[in-house]
């Protein structure tokens, strides 16, 4: 049986959501501001992406109903430094 490590969950998420995730990954275990997050996945729109990151604090809503199931979760920090962070349950 395949371990059920956080490499191995990103194939149960879709498109930007896998790519949500995956920077989020990248950065474990620091984390990532919700800014730089943002700046980072729509980087290659033409239009710029949102102005506001509530779109990627959604998209991670959705992201963390499938990742619990696993024993993880995508946590938000309560400051400008402290950013979105992996951490098993």
């Amino acid at each position: 049986m395949t371990p059920v490590t956080p490499e191995v969950i990103r194939i149960r998420l879709p498109g930007i959501k896998r790519r949500i995730y995956d920077i989020v990954l990248q950065r474990h275990p620091t984390g990532i501001s919700a800014k730089l997050l943002t700046e980072l996945v729509y980087a290659s729109d033409p239009r710029g992406g949102p102005e506001s990151t509530n779109c990627v604090h959604v998209h991670i809503t959705h992201i963390n109903k499938v990742i619990v199931d696993y024993g993880w979760k995508i946590r938000a920090g309560r400051g400008e430094r402290d950013g979105y962070k992996l951490v098993k349950l």
